[in-house]
């Protein structure tokens, strides 16, 4: 349902198919967003990522993107953020069939944009709804203490009942 696309780091794709088992495709990612970022001090999934494999293969990062809109009232944007799921597969592993996917050994990032927008919409509520949500919690408290004052007389009066 989205927009898939995705782009590659190859390590040596011409590689004899032998000496691709000892390729090295140790990678750090500093940093990955797409638009801007929403608050200064937040940490993309990605950000500082080191990944070392021990053998060769293919790191994939699958990256769902969705489009943000942060609405601040009197200011606006539009940005995305992503989630992230991650696969290895290990050059011997891979189907040896003669599919291109079992000659390159790299990393993939796979992402999708999704059809669909978040909204956040920070707004603080008026002078009005806070007197009112107060009204509300003081007529809670005291129906719940009128209820917890009428089971306590009403189990003193049926104990006073008893010892008459």
């Amino acid at each position: 349902p989205g927009i898939p696309a995705a782009f590659a780091a190859y390590a040596n794709q011409l590689a004899h198919l032998e000496s691709r088992r000892h390729i090295n495709i140790s990678h750090k990612v500093h940093t990955l967003h797409f638009g801007q970022r929403i608050l200064s001090d937040t940490v993309a999934p990605l950000d500082g990522v080191v990944n070392s494999p021990e053998v060769a293969g293919q790191q994939h990062y699958l990256i769902k993107v969705i489009p943000t809109l942060l609405d601040r009232g009197f200011s606006h944007l539009a940005t995305n953020q992503y989630s992230l799921a991650e696969h290895f597969v290990r050059f011997d592993a891979a189907p040896t069939a003669g599919s291109t996917a079992s000659l390159s050994v790299g990393v993939f990032f796979y992402y999708d944009f999704f059809p669909v927008m978040i909204q956040v919409l920070n707004k603080r509520p008026s002078f009005t709804e806070f007197l009112v949500s107060i009204c509300a919690i003081i007529g809670g408290v005291f129906t719940v203490a009128s209820l917890v004052d009428g089971a306590i007389f009403q189990g003193a009066k049926a104990l006073s009942a008893k010892h008459d």
